[in-house]
């Protein structure tokens, strides 16, 4: 028996959104809600750049898509800057008895430290129609929280945590959002959402608040970075023009304080395109930092997570840093610190899930 779907919003988001259902085996695509008039009436398969037409229409009409009676709704529409059409819609969805899945206000992936009277407004409308909601996410959501509360599982002692996004955002199409909010291709003095003081712990505190509460660590409040790099020249991305002068870089930081230093942190650090400098790999960005925030160059008692095994030039500095582990998923083990200039070997372990398995 399939689950009976609508996906609600065909932006950004959404198109991944009706690609992934529509390609379920378990998954059944009902309905789609369109808010543009030129996305209303065209197929969903079209709408998620797919070749074989799934019969179903984008429409705007919500009465229609409600009698549908879906099990569930995708929810894709934005959320973070249109909070009161946002729950206006999805407390609609929940009266009628209609679970939802969003990632819409990222701030809910936390309903303890998100705005009370959205809270409210929801929890009351999913009590009527006896529904529920889940607001997800990579991050918020599985990066920012998920994945570090596993990982301290592998940990004897943790001081502090600090969730880090690097990201190259020249390749990805979301001016109406991303682009729009964080400023890329604007100047500094326009209206950003992200510059305005308060922004980026508004959407990011309750991540940060759900891993300190996780962890048993009470929190005296928050402080926030937020710093930005314009574009040298003009060059052309996804999102667009990045015109010489505009925003093509931002840092920002929301940090859980406690004590007066920092215990958990949510950084990004994203522009449009990737730096010019051939050692900027993810690893030695990551070591940078850590040397930066301990004030010492050594990062003895810190362990280094990664994906892949790094590369020899990243091997080498991990010995210079005398980070005592290494962590990586995936790889040969360990074979470029086999090599006898490695005057500093770390321990080394690969494959996240085996090894977390056994942590007592």
């Amino acid at each position: 028996m399939h689950n009976r779907v609508v996906v609600w919003g065909t932006g950004n988001a959404g198109r991944r959104a009706l690609k992934g259902v529509i390609e379920h085996p378990e998954l059944e695509l009902v309905g789609v809600h369109a808010h543009s008039p030129d996305k209303v009436g065209r197929d969903a398969a079209e709408l998620a750049g797919l070749t074989t037409p799934t019969g179903v229409l984008a429409t705007s009409d919500v009465d229609a898509l409600l009698d549908l009676r879906p099990d569930c709704v995708a929810y894709m529409a934005m959320g973070e800057f249109r909070p009161k059409e946002m729950t206006a819609e999805v407390c609609r969805i929940l009266e009628a008895g209609i679970d939802v899945v969003s990632v819409s206000n990222a701030s809910l992936v936390y309903p303890p430290s998100a705005d009370r009277r959205i809270i409210d407004k929801l929890r009351a409308a999913a009590e009527q129609g006896g529904a529920t909601m889940l607001t997800t996410g990579i991050d918020p959501g599985w990066s920012g929280d998920v994945l570090p509360l596993v990982l301290t599982a592998l940990c004897e002692r943790v001081d502090s945590i600090t969730v880090s996004e690097v990201m190259d955002y020249g390749t990805y199409p979301d001016a109406e959002l991303t682009g729009w909010a964080m400023g890329f291709g604007r100047r500094p003095e326009e209206d950003i959402p992200l510059l305005t003081p308060g922004a980026a712990t508004g959407v990011w505190s309750p991540t940060v608040q759900l891993v300190a509460d996780a962890l048993g660590v009470e929190l005296d409040g928050f402080e926030e970075e937020l710093e930005y790099r314009l574009a040298p020249e003009t060059f052309e991305v996804a999102m667009g023009t990045m015109a010489e002068g505009t925003i093509a870089a931002v840092r920002f930081a929301v940090k859980g304080m406690r004590g007066g230093r920092p215990v958990v942190t949510a950084v990004h650090c994203n522009r449009m395109r990737a730096d010019n400098d051939p050692t900027a790999h993810a690893e030695m960005v990551a070591m940078r930092a850590a040397a930066a925030q301990l004030g010492d160059c050594r990062l003895d008692g810190c362990d280094l997570w990664v994906t892949l095994e790094p590369c020899a030039m990243c091997a080498g500095a991990i010995a210079l840093s005398r980070i005592d582990a290494l962590r990586f998923a995936a790889g040969p083990v360990g074979h470029r610190q086999r090599h006898g200039w490695a005057h500093h070997r770390c321990s080394r372990m690969r494959g996240f899930a085996r090894h977390a398995g056994s942590c007592r």
